[in-house]
C-alpha cells in the first residue's frame, strides 16, 4: 500500500492524490516527478496507475533498432562505438539494401513489429537525400510501421551538410 505521508515528505502529496483518484497529471506534475530523487517512489505510483487501468497485464513494444553507420565526425570522448573513417578497422556503413534486408527480416521474424528505430553516427559523406531515399524505401516495405529515427545531433549534422535549417531538415524527413 502506498503511503500518503511518504509522498508528502517528497513534496509529491498532490500528485499522490491525483494518481490515487485516477486524475490526469499536469506538465508541472511531470516536472516535479522528474526532479524527485526517489525513482522507486515514482515507479510505485506508475505501477499503481498501470494496474488500475490494466490489471496484471503488461504491454510492450516490439521494435527493430538499426544502426546505419558507426563512422562519425564527432569526437565524443565517451563513445566506444565511433570510428573516424570508413576505412578504419571496425567501421561499417550499411547500404540501403542492407537496411531493407534487416527490416524485412524483422518483419518476418517478429510476432508483430510495432516500430523501427534508425540511428547512427554523423557520417561525413551521407547526404540528407540518402536518408530521404531510405525512408521512401522503408515506407514502401513497412507502410504502417512508425519510424523513430535520429538524434538531435544527427539532425543538426544533416542540416549542416545540406546547408539548410534543422526545421527544413525535419520537414524533408
Amino acid at each position: 500500500m502506498l503511503n500518503a505521508a511518504f509522498y508528502d515528505s517528497l513534496g509529491l502529496g498532490s500528485i499522490f492524490t491525483k494518481v490515487m483518484s485516477g486524475k490526469r497529471l499536469s506538465p508541472e506534475d511531470g516536472l516535479a516527478l522528474f526532479e524527485c530523487p526517489d525513482i522507486t517512489a515514482i515507479g510505485a505510483l506508475a505501477h499503481h496507475a498501470r494496474a488500475r487501468l490494466h490489471g496484471e497485464r503488461t504491454f510492450y513494444v516490439v521494435n527493430r533498432h538499426i544502426n546505419y553507420t558507426n563512422v562519425c565526425v564527432n569526437g565524443c570522448v565517451f563513445c566506444a562505438f565511433r570510428r573516424d573513417a570508413d576505412e578504419q578497422a571496425g567501421a561499417f556503413r550499411l547500404s540501403k539494401e542492407d537496411i531493407l534486408a534487416k527490416i524485412i527480416d524483422a518483419q518476418e521474424s517478429a510476432p508483430q513489429l510495432d516500430e523501427l528505430h534508425i540511428v547512427g553516427g554523423c557520417h561525413p559523406k551521407l547526404p540528407l537525400s540518402w536518408f530521404e531515399d531510405l525512408f521512401h524505401a522503408v515506407k514502401q516495405a513497412l507502410p504502417t510501421t512508425p519510424i523513430k529515427a535520429f538524434t538531435a545531433v544527427e539532425i543538426a549534422h544533416f542540416a549542416a551538410l545540406a546547408g539548410i535549417s534543422t526545421f527544413e531538415t525535419l520537414v524533408r524527413l
